[in-house]
């Protein structure tokens, strides 16, 4: 999600909505213009497009779909902890298995589905270094020759990409719906 293009692409819409606003100054971008609501979701939706894209060429619709339905697991949470994660992946584990759906390579396991999410950049991890100050990892900048496939670390904090927020619906925390279904009765004759 940091890749030249991404980066192009993030000025293009910023630009294309500076314009749209009129006599605005396009030589300058305030910090208030990443906050715009307008720009954060094409964004957003320009991230989930490569995503898709790429599981698209490994993976099928259906899981595609999968991928995205765990992200209401996780209750609008941006940053979340490791404990969090495991509660997160066990409800949808619980999801999986309750509709009888076939699981994709990615979600064999937790810690599978974490490394899957680390290596496509959808979320950091972030370490305290002695000095109480947090030093964050992302997979690409950990990737070198050297290090080809970076792995990430267990039992931590996790971010996810600021620009897939919008298009993971996290940000705010939504109240979990106990949904109770009834069951027809029928009635003795």
């Amino acid at each position: 999600m940091f890749r030249p293009w991404d980066l192009i692409t993030m000025m293009k819409i910023l630009q294309e909505e500076l314009k749209s606003e009129g006599a605005r100054n396009l030589a300058t971008v305030d910090e208030l213009d990443f906050e715009n609501s307008s720009f954060r979701n094409k964004y957003s939706d320009y991230l989930l497009g490569e995503i898709k894209d790429y599981l698209a060429f490994y993976h099928s619709d259906t899981d595609y779909e999968l991928f995205l339905k765990f992200f209401e697991f996780l209750n609008g949470q941006i940053s979340f902890s490791y404990d969090f994660f495991m509660a997160c992946y066990e409800l949808f584990a619980t999801h999986i298995e309750k509709n009888n759906l076939q699981v994709p390579v990615f979600f064999e396991s937790s810690d599978k589905f974490l490394q899957f999410l680390f290596d496509l950049n959808i979320i950091c991890y972030i370490e305290d270094t002695e000095d109480s100050e947090s030093h964050i990892h992302w997979s690409f900048r950990e990737r070198t020759y050297s290090n080809i496939n970076p792995k990430v670390k267990e039992g931590l904090r996790y971010n996810i990409h600021y620009g897939l927020a919008k298009a993971f619906n996290t940000g705010k925390a939504f109240p979990r719906r106990v949904i109770k279904r009834q069951r027809k009765v029928r009635k003795g004759k």
